[in-house]
C-alpha cells in the first residue's frame, strides 16, 4: 500500500472517530486540538481494521513525535504493512 493511502486511512480515522482531521503534520498529542486520550484506542482500532494488521509497532523506539498524520503514514509505510488481502 502506498504512503498516500495510508494517509487516507488515517485521516478517515479521525474523521469518522474525532468528527474532525486534523493538519497532516500537526502533533495529535497538543492540546489544541482537544482530541480526548481514549478516542486514539478507537483511532487505532480503525486503522487496524482498514490495514488487517496490528500497528502497534508504530510506538517502539519513538517518541511524542511519532503522533502526527505524516510521520505515522511514513512509519507504517516504511514497515510494508498492506490492506486485506494483498499480503
Amino acid at each position: 500500500m502506498n504512503f498516500n493511502n495510508i494517509k487516507k486511512i488515517i485521516r478517515d480515522a479521525f474523521s469518522e472517530c474525532v468528527g474532525y482531521v486534523p493538519d497532516d503534520d500537526e502533533l495529535l498529542l497538543s492540546t489544541s486540538n482537544d482530541i480526548p486520550e481514549a478516542f486514539f484506542l478507537y483511532i487505532f482500532d480503525y486503522i487496524e481494521k482498514q490495514l488487517g494488521r496490528s500497528v502497534c509497532f508504530v510506538f517502539h523506539n519513538t517518541d511524542y513525535s511519532i503522533m502526527t498524520i505524516s510521520n505515522l503514514a511514513k512509519i507504517i509505510h516504511e514497515q510494508g504493512i498492506n490492506m486485506k488481502g494483498n499480503g
